[in-house]
């Protein structure tokens, strides 16, 4: 790679658009961020504007392009990331016939509920890995069929925001394997589209992209999209995978001595494997990344959007006048005592499987004010996060390290809670967002270029071991809080039959 060229990684997330620039030597030389809005409502939808999205993205690679130009330099790669479980119903020329559905949608909750206790249900999830779940593309497709026949007569395409964005960039409708092994319609061990997610849907291979690596590339943009972007035809875009299998890449955890924990938006455990495991007691999830690798993992939606809600909604402090960086700070000596917060305020994945699970604070007494309700929010999400790791560890054996991701671990106290917690060395991603890095990676490995190898502590922004005091301490608090969490599932689940 000459000096003059630029690598860039392009996240498509849930909430926000990422792009980042690094040069010749790995060095990050530009990073942008824009939201996107998401259109939510009582009936449990979560979805984009197409027209939005497009724009968004279109704008992200043009302010990259004006900064290489003003730079002197040309971006050479582009490697794309996306959340998973997106999609969208388009013509085979492209166009939209739908918003896009997000992951969070949970409209298809009773398909997903119906199915997981049919055979069928099990055996699918079996085959592909992905969790019967309303998240699941293989699900919503169901609802859909039911919900929107109009649509559905129209015998559309049906696929992720990336395919999508990738149709306009080459027309072709081509996808990733790791982002075709989170639609539930995927055989893992067959690599190819499952015939029997298929029939049940009711839709053909015909009406799914074409299968491709992660690491497949293509060069030469259509024409109109080369204009519209800015870009050279000597660009290399590659297809990239799902932010999630893109993090452990990033960190290099592709076997079980590394465990990641990543809070963003939600949550997510993942460790890798060199072959396929599911497990239908927990529902992990097992999805592709590279040939004889694969990640294992377990989601949540008790992530930074819990602590958000409790911060900015319950308790009504200003985003422009209270940082989450600040808010953490604040709350960082305090004792909840007997407070405990059970933090389902999005419904829940891993463990409950439960859109209906909501929040709730047990144990609040009259001198506890604002700061003890987002401190146990706070306590809440990572004893969540404790509990699921439990569950993980238990048939894939526990890791050496474990490595945290997301902005919440950039505060030091809450990194030496999760060492404490986890009794685990521990290792802060210096990376916000470590599925950009994974994705620049992928680069790496398409163009044999070492550039990110010896990077690779540079990464690690601080490193924290266990107090085995503090580790009894917290111990003990999880046991009161996993009491009080089993008690209330149980109630509820005794309520709704």
């Amino acid at each position: 790679m000459e000096n003059h060229e630029l690598r860039c990684a392009i996240d498509l997330g849930t909430t926000s658009f990422k792009a980042m620039v690094v040069d010749h030597e790995g060095k990050v030389v530009f990073e942008k961020q824009s939201r996107i809005t998401m259109d939510t409502d009582a009936s449990g939808a979560a979805t984009q504007k197409t027209d939005e999205v497009w724009a968004t993205f279109v704008m992200l690679i043009k302010e990259m392009t004006d900064f290489a130009n003003q730079q002197q330099k040309s971006i050479a790669w582009i490697s794309l990331s996306a959340a998973m479980h997106s999609l969208i119903a388009v013509t085979n020329e492209g166009e939209p016939l739908t918003p896009v559905f997000t992951w969070m949608d949970r409209r298809a909750q009773e398909k997903a509920k119906s199915l997981w206790e049919d055979p069928d249900g099990s055996a699918l999830y079996e085959r592909t890995g992905t969790p019967i779940h309303a998240m699941s593309p293989m699900v919503k497709l169901l609802w859909l069929s039911s919900f929107d026949s109009d649509v559905w007569g129209k015998k559309p395409r049906f696929v992720s925001i990336k395919e999508w964005f990738w149709y306009r960039l080459f027309g072709v409708f081509e996808v990733d394997e790791a982002t075709a092994g989170a639609t539930g319609l995927y055989d893992l061990k067959q690599k190819k589209w499952c015939d029997d997610a298929l029939s049940l849907v009711g839709i053909t291979q015909q009406q799914l992209s074409t299968i491709v690596s992660t690491t497949y590339t293509r060069e030469r943009l259509q024409a109109d999209r080369k204009d519209e972007l800015g870009l050279s035809f000597s660009l290399t875009v590659i297809i990239g995978a799902t932010d999630g299998v893109l993090a452990n890449l990033a960190h290099r955890a592709l076997t079980s001595d590394r465990m990641v924990l990543t809070i963003g938006t939600s949550m997510a455990l993942r460790m890798g494997s060199e072959r396929v495991i599911t497990d239908s007691a927990l529902r992990s999830f097992c999805y592709p990344l590279l040939p004889k690798r694969y990640v294992v993992g377990l989601p949540s939606n008790c992530g930074g959007v819990v602590i958000e809600w409790v911060l900015y909604a319950l308790l009504g402090e200003d985003r422009s006048m209270t940082s989450f960086q600040e808010a953490m700070m604040r709350i960082q000596e305090i004792d909840t005592g007997s407070l405990y917060c059970l933090p389902y305020a999005a419904g829940e994945r891993a463990l409950l499987w439960d859109e209906e699970a909501s929040a709730s604070f047990h144990g609040l007494a009259i001198h506890q004010s604002k700061v003890h309700l987002l401190r146990a929010a706070v306590e809440g999400v990572l004893f969540h996060a404790y509990r699921i790791y439990l569950a993980l560890t238990l048939n894939m054996g526990q890791p050496n390290v474990l490595i945290l991701s997301g902005k919440l671990f950039h505060i030091a106290w809450i990194a030496q809670f999760c060492a404490d917690l986890f009794h685990l060395p521990v290792e802060v991603s210096a990376q916000e967002d470590a599925s950009m890095l994974g994705a620049l990676l992928l680069t790496a490995y398409a163009d044999h270029a070492p550039i990110f190898e010896e990077k690779r502590e540079a990464n690690v922004l601080m490193q924290y071991v266990p107090n085995q005091q503090a580790t009894n301490f917290w111990q003990e608090r999880f046991t009161r809080y996993l009491a009080i969490a089993q008690h209330e599932e149980k109630s509820k689940a005794i309520t709704r039959c």
